[in-house]
């Protein structure tokens, strides 16, 4: 019946094309049943409660099984004691942790287990080594040295005499090897004090060698003795060499005295010369007052006068003399005294120096000494805790720790486990756990596709006085959706596809955009300006024409050739190298794309007319059809064909209206293993 009426919805359209007069518009509706799609959820359904079920019951059911078809576990127990004797000269506590160590490791050790398991045996008990290590644990308690002792079996009269049998072969092997051990390390501790012994002599004798050779009790003395006198030598080495810069500055002065023509003398002679100038300058004022009161010839006949006058001239020419022959005099003098003082000089550093090195070797040799003296110390005191040692093996034996049995073992009475109502309990919860997982995962594997369509809309409008560009190519997916509606209804009558209007008897009808093939989309690229190129190329590598307004240059990663979308639908899309290129250079991180003269925005309406510029640039067929929407469309069938599940076109290509989605339903497609994201018309 439905298809009955789709038929003759088809034949009452293909009337009014030829016979009718059109109006402004009218509405053909063709309706397909649901019948199947329900049918295929109602199947879906029931098979996901019974799959629901069925892994409920069966988990449920093993896991009860496995729960109570366990045998019943038995368990006997044992608790000993290690007790230190509270004395000696050693750590006891560093002994009582060591010795709880050892003991607790010797229990599970595997002779104990081999000569157990020989016991055992013996006795009659069929037992394998892996079945008696399982059975066998022990837990300690340092802070106690207490040790428990575990035997575990599904047999209610196996774990008292397997325990019995491990108590006594642990009791009787420790008390053995802690014997044994005694011995040694008494025998060791003996070795050592007769080693130390021999040490100690020879250390005392070379410390009296040392004291014969070196008369070690005045070293000390012989030191202070130095010591003083290297201060006594330095102090005269300090004045002569005072002396020596005084002489050699004095020296300098002399020749300097020379070579500018003063007057030499040494402070003695200038002394002299004071004297002898202040006695001749007297005698000349007392024969200038005489020579005022009496004439010449008187004074030159006057005895006094003439003895003045001629110890004058006397002191006069003792002037001259001493003033000649004190430079030279001096001179050498200083000379003289430059060589005492570097002499002195001389064989005071030696003596110093000698002072010194018999300083140093004093000390060393006093060093030496109390280095002997020191290693002598060290080996007595390692001898006296040898000895107290091996008074402690032999009286006390602190190190060796007495077992007391706390508690001996029993025979089981009631089993410890498995607690059967409460591993019950985490089955029930494993098995709804479980159920809830196949019903999850069986509902993610059982997701099916749509075959057809379940309704097509078609507009007729009036063709008389329409646009030239309008009306005359029909979509191609309208033809694919009727014939699939017809083969999902299994109606094959001719008189349907004789009433069918083919894609050339309806002209006018429209419903989805056009979808341009690869050339057509490589041609429209090539011929569109570089702002509109790079719109293109954005909706062919999965942006939405929404998007384009909230762009920013930092969006963009071109070393990655990536573009990383915010928003709603937030995400990575990887831009071939020729989206890449055209990005203007001076992009801002923050500035938007299609910036026009005047400072606006480039719309999605001025796209559409340089598109339509570019179509008739490239020659397409119907370039008024070409806008936005035609090459987004485009776009989204050519990641449809490729197997991409409705539900996730959105996470790839941005929003995408539930009418716009409905659209891809019905594409054949052929599934590939991984979707190409960017269109192949851009060279990718």
């Amino acid at each position: 019946m439905k298809t009955d009426a789709y038929q003759s919805t088809l034949m009452r359209s293909d009337k009014g094309f030829n016979s009718m007069a059109f109006g402004p518009e009218i509405d053909v509706t063709a309706a397909s049943s649901n019948l199947q799609q329900q049918q295929h959820e109602e199947n879906d359904a029931r098979m996901r409660k019974r799959v629901l079920a069925i892994s409920f019951a069966t988990i449920l059911l093993l896991g009860l099984a496995f729960v109570w078809l366990r045998s019943p576990v038995y368990q006997s127990s044992a608790l000993v004691q290690l007790t230190f004797p509270d004395v000696g000269t050693l750590a006891p506590e560093a002994m009582a942790e060591r010795a709880f160590a050892v003991s607790e490791r010797k229990l599970t050790s595997e002779s104990v287990q081999t000569n157990l398991l020989n016991r055992l045996n013996d006795g009659g008990f069929e037992l394998s080594g892996e079945q008696l290590n399982a059975m066998l644990s022990s837990h300690g308690e340092p802070a106690d040295r207490m040790l428990t002792l575990f035997v575990q079996s599904e047999h209610q009269d196996l774990p008292l005499p397997v325990i019995n049998e491990w108590l006594g072969l642990y009791l009787a092997e420790y008390q053995q090897q802690q014997g044994e051990r005694t011995d040694k390390n008494q025998q060791h501790t003996n070795d050592k004090l007769a080693d130390l012994e021999a040490r100690i002599s020879k250390q005392r004798e070379s410390i009296r060698q040392f004291s014969a050779q070196y008369d070690v009790s005045s070293i000390q003395q012989e030191e202070n003795r130095a010591i003083n006198k290297m201060k006594n030598v330095t102090s005269a080495l300090n004045e002569a060499e005072k002396q020596q810069i005084q002489a050699a500055a004095q020296l300098d002065a002399i020749k300097e005295a020379k070579r500018l023509g003063s007057p030499i003398a040494s402070p003695d002679a200038k002394a002299q010369a004071q004297r002898l100038r202040a006695s001749i300058l007297s005698i000349e004022q007392e024969l200038a007052e005489l020579s005022e009161r009496y004439t010449d010839k008187y004074m030159a006949l006057d005895p006094d006068i003439v003895k003045k006058t001629r110890k004058r001239d006397s002191q006069q020419q003792e002037l001259d003399q001493l003033t000649t022959q004190s430079a030279a005099l001096y001179e050498t003098e200083t000379k003289q005294a430059l060589l005492d003082a570097q002499g002195r000089v001389t064989a005071l550093t030696a003596q110093r120096q000698a002072l010194r090195d018999e300083t140093i070797a004093s000390k060393e040799r006093l060093s030496d000494y109390r280095n002997l003296v020191a290693e002598l110390d060290i080996l007595e005191n390692q001898a006296r805790a040898h000895k107290a040692k091996l008074l402690d093996i032999e009286v006390v034996q602190s190190d060796v720790p007495r077992i007391d049995v706390l508690e001996y073992p029993a025979a089981p009475t009631y089993p410890i486990g498995p607690n059967y109502w409460l591993d019950s309990l985490w089955v029930l919860l494993a098995a709804t756990l479980g159920a809830l997982l196949s019903f999850k995962v069986l509902a993610m594997v059982s997701v099916r596709r749509p075959t057809g369509p379940t309704s097509a809309n078609y507009t007729v409008v009036q063709t008389g006085n329409a646009a030239p560009g309008l009306g005359q190519s029909t979509n191609q997916q309208l033809e694919h959706q009727q014939n699939q509606l017809l083969e999902n209804q299994h109606v094959t009558t001719p008189a349907i596809a004789q009433a069918a209007p083919q894609p050339s008897q309806l002209p006018n009808v429209t419903s989805t955009p056009r979808q341009l093939s690869t050339v057509e989309l490589s041609n429209l690229f090539s011929q569109a300006p570089t702002d509109i190129q790079l719109a293109i190329g954005l909706m062919l590598s999965g942006v939405a024409p929404s998007e384009f307004s909230a762009l920013k240059g930092s969006q963009f990663d071109s070393a990655q050739q990536m573009l990383h979308l915010s928003g709603r639908f937030q995400r990575s899309l990887t831009l071939p190298a020729s989206v890449i290129a055209l990005l203007p250079e001076s992009l801002s991180l923050e500035a938007s794309l299609w910036l026009q003269e005047d400072g606006s925005q480039l719309t999605v309406e001025d796209i559409d007319a340089i598109l339509l510029i570019a179509a008739e640039d490239a020659a397409l067929s119907n370039p008024a059809e070409v806008t936005v929407a035609v090459i987004r469309h485009s776009y989204l069938c050519f990641i449809a064909e490729q197997g991409l599940k409705l539900s996730e076109m959105e996470s790839v290509s941005g929003y995408i209206s539930p009418k716009q989605l409905s659209w891809y339903r019905g594409l054949n497609h052929t599934a590939v293993p991984e979707v190409q994201l960017t269109h192949p018309a851009l060279g990718a």
